[in-house]
This record gives C-alpha cells, sequence and structure tokens, in this order.
C-alpha cells in the first residue's frame, strides 16, 4: 500500500484557509474526489476527527435528556394530580378512563396506577 502523500497535520493545515473543495484542489494539488474525501473525513472547524463523532452523540444524548426532563415533569404533574386531598374513588376511576383513552395504557395498569379495581372501572355506580 502506498504512504499518503499528507499527514494528518498537514491536511489540516490545507483545510484552514480555503472553504471549497476547489480551493483546496488548488492548493494541496490533489484531485476533485480527494478534496471532497478531506472535507467529509476532517471537520472545517479545526476539530480533530474523532471529535465530530462525538459532537453528534453529544447532541443525541442532550436530546435524550430533554425527553426525559419532559417525561419526569409529566410524572410529577400527575403524582400531585393523584395525591391532592380531595382526590375521590369516582375522580381515579374518571381518570384512569383519560388515561386508557388518551395516553394507550391498559385498563389493568390504568387501574393499578390509581389503586381502584377493574370491576370499579368497568361499573357504572356514580356516573
Amino acid at each position: 500500500m502506498r504512504a499518503p502523500k499528507y499527514t494528518e497535520k498537514e491536511i489540516l493545515e490545507f483545510l484552514k484557509g480555503p472553504s471549497s473543495a476547489i480551493e483546496i484542489m488548488k492548493k494541496a494539488n490533489v484531485s476533485r474526489a480527494t478534496a471532497y474525501i478531506w472535507l467529509k473525513k476532517y471537520p472545517s472547524n479545526g476539530m480533530q476527527p474523532g471529535f465530530e463523532r462525538l459532537s453528534r452523540e453529544v447532541q443525541v444524548l442532550e436530546a435524550e435528556v430533554t425527553r426525559l426532563r419532559g417525561i419526569e415533569a409529566e410524572r410529577d404533574f400527575y403524582r400531585d394530580l393523584l395525591f391532592q386531598d380531595n382526590m375521590t374513588k369516582a375522580k381515579r376511576r374518571n381518570l384512569a378512563k383519560l388515561v386508557t383513552r388518551y395516553e394507550g395504557f391498559s385498563i389493568k395498569k390504568a387501574c393499578r396506577l390509581l389503586n381502584i379495581s377493574e370491576g370499579y372501572y368497568r361499573s357504572s355506580r356514580g356516573d
């Protein structure tokens, strides 16, 4: 296998100034394909090659943290709602019906979460 013409440091030096593949081609005297490969492999903001992948992973993780914070806030809202002093059994049944209808929970799971029996959930008492 042939040794590369330029080292990574030299390639990064070529990429610092020019902003397009054509300018890189002229400056480094390489083919268009090589210039595009360099632009893809080495980010233009001066980061080392491996950092681009890491920065994408960090963005994915930040999005996941934001999503989880939203879930946590929603959970806290429902917990506060459930433990109010005036939360009667009938209100818990209505809440279970809403949760099954709009959130997609099964009846069994909703009843377990809200501490009511499935029989009471299905009954028409108190309506």
